[in-house]
């Protein structure tokens, strides 16, 4: 997960399509599959993902490629709700989670919250092309603060724990829920004042090379009144 992480660095502005119902919003993007997009890390081989009746299935194989949902504004996103279900683990062995060479989470769901900093000229020079790309569907003068994740986590020793990354400050990582071998809901409160301009999806396996199944279900958005 550390080269993906550190791609991540140079990663803002996000946007695509979403609706807006009066005073209240409600999304549920499984149901667009073709809103979605994945995308890929140079040298480290991309998850396998489907789409199947409202379903996100994602099969990691020593692998690591995020999936990403840009909402076509920013929105003040109340709660984000979503039924998980993993089939198969980690290989953590004796290694802390998330530490160097254990940083894979079996999910990780991400919001990029709307904000001013953009790639600089090296950085549009530098950086990949799947970064250009986010860039194309981005309109003018739009960038991130930050994007911040909730995690999932397989060790005990992360319980509800808040962490800057160590590779980037741009990047923040709650460790909210223990993974659970039953499928079970998921709710999300993201930060109050700040809008969210996409989603970004992430189940890693190419630190420990783990291979396991990830199925998505029910995904809801729910707009703050």
């Amino acid at each position: 997960m550390k080269k993906s992480v550190a791609l991540l660095i140079v990663m803002f502005g996000l946007f695509a399509s979403s609706k807006i119902f009066a005073n209240n919003w409600l999304e549920m993007p499984l149901s667009k599959p073709g809103q979605w997009e994945q995308l890929s890390f140079r040298e480290i081989p991309a998850n396998e993902v489907a789409f199947i009746d409202g379903t996100m299935i994602i099969d990691v194989n020593q692998s690591s490629s995020p999936v990403i949902y840009p909402l076509d504004q920013p929105v003040n996103i109340d709660e984000i709700t979503l039924n998980l279900e993993v089939d198969g683990r980690l290989n953590l062995g004796e290694q802390q989670q998330g530490e160097t060479g254990a940083d894979d989470f079996v999910f990780r769901l991400g919001v990029v919250y709307s904000g001013q900093q953009q790639l600089t000229g090296f950085q549009k020079i530098m950086a990949p092309d799947w970064v250009k790309r986010l860039y194309q569907l981005a309109p003018d003068a739009t960038g991130v603060e930050r994007i911040h994740f909730f995690n999932v986590y397989s060790d005990d020793r992360l319980a509800n724990g808040l962490r800057t990354h160590p590779l980037s400050e741009l990047i923040t990582e709650q460790f909210l829920f223990k993974r659970s071998f039953q499928p079970h809901v998921l709710r999300f409160k993201p930060r109050d004042n700040k809008k969210v301009i996409a989603l970004w999806i992430s189940s890693d396996g190419d630190d420990t090379d783990s291979s396991y199944r990830v199925t998505l279900k029910d995904l809801i958005l729910t707009a703050r009144e």
